[in-house]
């Protein structure tokens, strides 16, 4: 509510699958103040990259001012927090204030640049209307030129993307392995399964059950199970068993060939 009460209503959420958003409350919450809903699949950040990207770059922020006194990593997260929301992004080319507010946040170099380049003299005054006019015009100023910068590093984003991958299909029934955590470690992920494909819910995210139950995975997670046919692990284990066979055999050879030497020598 603190959220709202400063910035209004938003149209949209789009949260993780946590059970504090998943709840019957929130649905309810949001039905009520007709807010839609969005969820991500489950471990794929990139469905939330905005908000990923911002929690790694924060977090080597913390890292590298916290060196020293990890354990008060708070003391400096507001400042740390100020730092970014005033430095402008490579992708829009404004800070986070700017395109907010429609103005430059006034910080500690600001205070710096204003006594150097003041100038004396009052400042003349405009009328309040005149005011918002020119921040509603600088607002349409910043979202289109941080547009037109946003578009162009999505496109070099995508041709780098490009590269690497690869374009994959499965259909309902299919068994399919997934890239999950392990129980020891969440940093660390392993394959799983193999779990069947329910259904096909857009060109990236597909429903899985797993157990008694039914959730989303982005396709990046998943990758087609195949099971090992049981005739190569036959011919595996009948060359395996021949080999065996012929080995001892020809140590029992030799053997008799030592016995017969040791004969004759005696």
């Amino acid at each position: 509510m603190e959220m709202f009460s400063r910035l209004g209503l938003p149209s949209e959420i789009l949260h993780d699958q946590g059970t504090n958003f998943m709840s019957r409350v929130m649905q309810k919450f949001n039905e009520l103040l007709q807010i839609k809903r969005i969820n991500t699949t489950a471990w794929n950040p990139k469905c939330n990259g905005s908000c990923e990207n911002f929690n790694k770059t924060l977090k080597q922020m913390l890292k590298k001012v916290c060196a020293d006194e990890p354990d008060n990593w708070d003391r400096y997260l507001h400042p740390l927090l100020f730092a970014y929301r005033k430095v402008p992004q490579v992708t829009t080319g404004f800070s986070p204030f700017e395109l907010l507010f429609g103005y430059e946040v006034r910080g500690p170099l600001f205070l710096i640049k204003d006594r150097f380049l003041s100038v004396d003299g009052d400042e003349e005054e405009i009328a309040v209307t005149e005011y918002v006019l020119q921040i509603r015009e600088k607002l349409r100023q910043y979202l289109e030129l941080s547009g037109m910068s946003n578009e162009l590093a999505k496109s070099k984003q995508k041709v780098y993307y490009d590269r690497l991958s690869r374009s994959r299909k499965f259909q309902p029934g299919d068994k399919v392995l997934m890239l999950l955590p392990t129980s020891t470690n969440k940093l660390l992920a392993e394959w799983k399964g193999p779990f069947e494909i329910v259904r096909k819910l857009n060109k990236v995210d597909y429903i899985i059950r797993v157990g008694d139950k039914e959730k989303s995975y982005h396709i990046n997670m998943l990758k087609l199970f195949r099971e090992r046919k049981p005739q190569l692990a036959n011919l595996a284990l009948q060359s395996n068993n021949e080999l065996v066979k012929k080995n001892c055999c020809t140590k029992f050879r030799y053997l008799l060939l030592v016995k017969s030497v040791l004969h004759w020598k005696m």
